[in-house]
């Protein structure tokens, strides 16, 4: 059969342009959802613990939930992100045309299984489990013409005004905000100032704490 092509190859190079044209006929009426799949799925698990350095994220979060999730049925490979910011961000890959949304349940009861073995600030915090994409779909920039808004409230503009809003429309699986975090303190203190007052460091938590709560004063008329 080969040699037959060999000797005509007019008929060949026809024969492969209906191929090309039929294939492409084809493609305009196959629906997106029929396409197949050529990207390994992927689900990401995203913990916070405030105050932490990368190393410290790698030694007391990342390092058990990797211990749990590592074998999970389909699992091709994994991927751990430490931040100086106290973010953990693990990114599990699973084979081509394996369920997402069943995979996401799996590797949520391994997080679940780890939870136990993580510091009581990444509980109180929670650990996200959530279907991702392994590239994103879209970029878009922020930026003051004017130069009168610096990067941080550009950042917070964007999480209060911006994120919920793009999270809504239909087709968008998720959004996240690149290289900028909200507005947040953080407390340096003096060892000795607080040996002399008598005082620790869990005393000066316990105070930020104390005072971080919303108080809400309500008058009621007397009748």
């Amino acid at each position: 059969m080969s040699e037959f092509f060999i000797r005509r190859p007019i008929f060949a190079i026809v024969i492969s342009i209906l191929i090309v044209i039929l294939g492409g006929l084809t493609m305009l009426g196959i629906p997106v959802s029929k396409y197949p799949e050529i990207t390994p799925p992927m689900v990401q698990v995203t913990a916070f613990y405030n105050g932490a350095n990368a190393v410290d994220m790698e030694q007391t979060v990342s390092t058990p939930i990797e211990q749990q999730i590592n074998g999970v049925e389909g699992m091709l490979y994994m991927k751990s992100i430490n931040a100086n910011n106290g973010t953990a961000t693990i990114q599990v890959s699973f084979e081509v045309g394996t369920n997402l949304d069943n995979a996401n349940m799996l590797t949520q009861n391994r997080v679940a299984t780890a939870t136990p073995f993580l510091p009581t600030e990444v509980k109180n915090l929670g650990v996200n489990v959530k279907k991702s994409l392994t590239f994103p779909l879209m970029l878009v920039s922020l930026y003051s013409k004017s130069g009168v808004f610096d990067a941080s409230f550009i950042n917070n503009y964007a999480f209060i005004n911006i994120l919920d809003e793009l999270k809504r429309i239909k087709g968008v699986g998720d959004v996240n905000v690149m290289g900028g975090s909200e507005y947040a303190m953080r407390v340096w203190v003096k060892p000795d100032q607080l040996a002399s007052y008598g005082l620790t460091v869990s005393d000066v938590i316990g105070a930020v704490r104390e005072q971080n709560n919303v108080n809400r004063q309500h008058k009621v008329d007397k009748i």
